[in-house]
């Protein structure tokens, strides 16, 4: 009994609260906090999760606004990026995390789908972290091979 209200309660608040909607679609461990990424990956994801990134507002690159998830997401062409929907829910950027697999795949079905996204979202989560970061030293996130550990992880 206490396990189904938690559930109602849960599902209830996601379709009401923007950074819940956000969240997993399922209860349980979010895939960010084991799967094979770089610290500095993780942390991105993380706090895009949270909600912590892009962070207290400050003048976008573009010259046009202050950053926001909305504006950056926008700005940097995410969904095209991507190649989802700019409409997909709640967000292209969480549309694609909340696809993240939750246990190791078994066979190679969803390979070619990460091995496309993945190293994209990796480049587009350093880009907003740059921007809203301008004083940050990114000389690291340059240099590395955005989503490797991820992919070589992956099944072949």
């Amino acid at each position: 009994i206490i396990n189904s209200h938690l559930y109602q309660s849960f599902f209830a608040a996601r379709q009401s609260k923007v950074l819940l909607s956000a969240c997993c679609p399922s209860l349980g461990v979010d895939p960010l906090l084991w799967l094979p990424m770089t610290s500095l990956e993780r942390s991105r994801f993380l706090r895009w999760r949270m909600g912590w990134l892009p962070g207290k507002p400050c003048p976008c690159a573009c010259g046009l606004h202050h950053t926001s998830r909305h504006h950056l997401i926008d700005c940097l062409g995410v969904s095209i990026c991507l190649g989802v929907l700019s409409t997909s829910l709640p967000n292209p950027i969480d549309f694609v995390l909340n696809q993240l697999p939750m246990s190791r795949p078994r066979n190679n079905n969803k390979t070619p789908f990460w091995t496309c996204v993945w190293p994209f979202l990796c480049c587009i989560m350093v880009e907003m972290d740059q921007i809203c970061l301008p004083d940050g030293d990114f000389t690291t996130s340059l240099e590395e091979d955005h989503g490797a550990l991820l992919l070589k992880w992956l099944p072949k």
